[in-house]
């Protein structure tokens, strides 16, 4: 039977009935039945085919279950008309498939990150893209549902239709401070409000920063910190070259002496004692004098008449000694001591240029504080010192002494003096000036 010629048979009207059908469907040109008869025609009518492959071959082509009958043998002008019209298929997929991928209109993957998730799935629909997988992703320092990545990435050309995976942020326990030196405090706020967080303000004086500019912070911009934490600013007055005149608050209240001084950028420290003149409860002595020309931030000492009880006795003159003279008489005549650098002229720095309660007409209880204006000399400019990784209680000790205001930023619920100084502003070996105020960060242990 190997030798044996297979005669093949016609069955043109399957074959017509096939192609039409594709030509409706496809809407293409498929050769016609008589174009694939003259291709045949010009093939050999008659082909050896061994009848052991024909066997084999026979399922694979007209389909499973379809065995090989030598008496009924396939027709071997229809198979090749199957194979012709299964090469023009082939084309066809595969030129549908090139014509997508080259000539399909194409979009422009937009720039997503920053937006919201709304936002973000409208202008993909909007562009003619969709949304594929949607992660979350903890971020510190930025707001709930914003996009923070995208793939494919901005400006990709991609099939209209096709998906674009979006990274969302998801609010953690921590935020990034933002940086706020140069920006007004509402500017700040609106910052500080994106990121969780809350404002502290504490006046200074500056004399290249406009009125209402903040000129520092703390923590700095960048600093990790708990979410809800307080970000503390430094925000202008205006120049400290600007002198300012104190004004007059003997007779007054306590806390309306206070209120007033600290409005016109002073620094008001009250102390008390039992005097011989003035009435008790209100400020008897202001110490520089009403109407005197002082720097911005300085020192004002005010004294409230109390009728202190028990036995009183009066307070040595220590003026024009130099500091610790007159701390060592104050001592041993059983009193406090604390003291406060102004910028005086006209005494060397060191000497004591004021004290308060005076020693006339005064009289203290043992134990009681008696306060000295220690003089800086003419100029009002110290050096701050490196105050990293000192104690709060060893950097407001150092400073105070120095004649600054010290406020201590922290993002615990208490001011711990064991509390190690991670940042200070100004930073260390600055030049400052005098009576303005010093910022230390010290955040919890363990932050």
């Amino acid at each position: 039977m190997d030798d044996e010629i297979l005669h093949t048979t016609e069955d043109d009207e399957a074959i017509e009935t096939a192609l039409t059908g594709l030509r409706h469907e496809l809407d293409v040109e498929l050769p016609q039945n008589e174009e694939v008869d003259e291709i045949l025609d010009s093939q050999p009518q008659e082909v050896e085919i061994p009848e052991n492959k024909l066997k084999a071959a026979v399922p694979g082509i007209f389909g499973a279950g379809v065995d090989y009958d030598p008496e009924n043998p396939p027709s071997y002008k229809r198979l090749a008309k199957i194979l012709i019209l299964a090469g023009c298929l082939v084309l066809l997929v595969a030129g549908a498939i090139l014509y997508n991928a080259v000539f399909a209109p194409q979009v422009t993957v937009p720039d997503l990150v920053g937006k919201t998730s709304t936002e973000a799935i409208k202008v993909l629909n909007d562009s003619g893209l969709q949304l594929g997988t949607l992660t979350e992703k903890e971020a510190a320092g930025v707001a709930d549902g914003l996009i923070l990545d995208q793939s494919p990435r901005v400006d990709t050309k991609l099939r209209k239709g096709s998906k674009v995976s979006l990274t969302v942020s998801k609010a953690g326990d921590t935020t990034i401070v933002p940086a706020l030196t140069g920006r007004t405090t509402a500017d700040a706020q609106r910052a500080l409000t994106d990121k969780r967080l809350s404002m502290n303000v504490v006046e200074t004086f500056n004399d290249s920063a406009p009125k209402g500019t903040i000129v520092g912070q703390l923590p700095i911009g960048d600093t990790v910190v708990p979410a809800t934490s307080e970000v503390t600013v430094l925000v202008s007055q205006g120049s400290y070259k600007t002198s300012l005149i104190t004004p007059r608050v003997i007779g007054m209240g306590e806390d309306e002496a206070v209120k007033i001084l600290k409005n016109k950028g002073l620094t008001p420290f009250v102390l008390y004692a039992t005097t011989s003149f003035g009435q008790v409860g209100q400020v008897v002595m202001q110490t520089p004098a009403s109407q005197s020309s002082v720097s911005p931030k300085s020192v004002i000492q005010v004294l409230v008449s109390k009728d202190m009880g028990g036995t009183k006795t009066a307070v040595p003159d220590v003026v024009g000694l130099t500091q610790a003279e007159a701390t060592k008489q104050l001592v041993n005549a059983g009193f406090s001591v604390d003291s406060h650098k102004v910028v005086d002229p006209a005494m060397p720095k060191g000497g004591v240029s004021a004290q308060t309660p005076s020693s006339k007409d005064t009289l203290l209880k043992p134990g009681e504080t008696v306060s000295l204006l220690v003089s800086q000399g003419p100029t009002s400019l110290v050096t701050v010192p490196n105050l990293l990784n000192s104690t709060v209680k060893q950097a407001k000790d150092e400073l105070e002494a120095l004649g600054f205001e010290v406020v201590v930023v922290t993002n615990s619920t208490t001011q711990n003096g064991n509390f190690t100084v991670a940042q200070q502003f100004p930073a260390g070996q600055s030049s400052y000036n005098l009576g303005l105020p010093v910022l230390l960060y010290a955040p919890a242990q363990g932050q």
